[in-house]
């Protein structure tokens, strides 16, 4: 019995150190690994960008532009040049992509979530040799390249063209809001439901 017990023990530790060495062992496919992890390294550049993006303050501004642009149509009874129509029309155009992203921003969130965990998950097997033996590490590697280019196309370009949106709109508040303290010093009178326009979209402004 004692025999029996210890050559089932025996048996056991062989089994576990051969498991143990094959997950620790050096990575069957070193290149894949590689760029594995910069695939990870990427998807996590994503990440934080989209982590660092404030989303109250682009609320704030989106909610501002409209504002100003609500309160200069509904006071301003002299004529608009040219030049004055074509500036308030670009204004009102930067609001474009900061409604763009605040009604994506959860489905953006989630793909990003979703591709860093399946790239992390990619990266530890190749780097433990736990990819499944059915499963081939090139035509994997392939298909996060795939979903991770067309991430970075979809959201990638989002977070700068949300930088330079902001600094225009920065750049321009500053011919605009004093427009709209003359009509206020004038008596002007305050647009109303602003949250909802700033939630309609920039074709009816």
């Amino acid at each position: 019995m004692i025999q029996r017990c210890s050559y089932f023990c025996f048996v056991a530790l062989l089994v576990s150190g051969m498991l143990l060495y094959s997950c620790s062992g050096s990575p069957k496919n070193p290149a894949e690994l590689v760029s594995a992890d910069s695939l990870c390294h990427v998807v996590s550049k994503l990440d934080s960008a989209c982590k660092h993006t404030d989303t109250l303050s682009i609320r704030k501004t989106l909610r501002a532009v409209t504002y100003n642009l609500a309160y200069i149509q509904l006071n301003r009874t002299d004529t608009l040049s040219r030049e004055e129509g074509y500036r308030l029309a670009r204004y009102n155009s930067l609001k474009k992509p900061l409604l763009m992203y605040l009604l994506s921003m959860k489905e953006i969130k989630d793909h990003i979530e979703e591709e860093k965990k399946q790239c992390e998950n990619l990266a530890h097997d190749l780097r433990h040799n736990t990819l499944a033996p059915k499963l081939d590490a090139r035509t994997c590697l392939n298909t996060e390249m795939r979903r991770v280019a067309g991430l970075c196309n979809s959201a990638g370009s989002i977070f700068p063209a949300l930088k330079q949106t902001l600094i225009q709109i920065s750049s321009m508040d500053s011919s605009i809001v004093p427009e709209v303290g003359r009509l206020k010093s004038r008596g002007g009178k305050e647009p109303v439901d602003i949250d909802k326009l700033s939630q309609s979209g920039t074709d009816n402004d």
